[in-house]
């Protein structure tokens, strides 16, 4: 996101989520199964497109 938006890349300083404090409790592992999706046919941009398109429009 910092390459495709021009910020400093010092700026970011890796975490885990777990060290994040929260307003609520969060699950360890949150990952989402998208396989019926790409089942049916769901191909998404990849995130660097994605952002690229966000930029665009900003």
């Amino acid at each position: 996101m910092a390459e495709v938006f021009n910020f400093s890349q010092d700026l970011i300083s890796p975490c885990l989520q777990k060290d994040v404090v929260m307003a609520a409790l969060r699950a360890p592992d949150t990952s989402l199964d998208s396989s019926k999706a790409f089942q049916l046919g769901y191909q998404p941009l990849s995130l660097r497109e994605e952002l690229e398109q966000l930029k665009n429009k900003i």
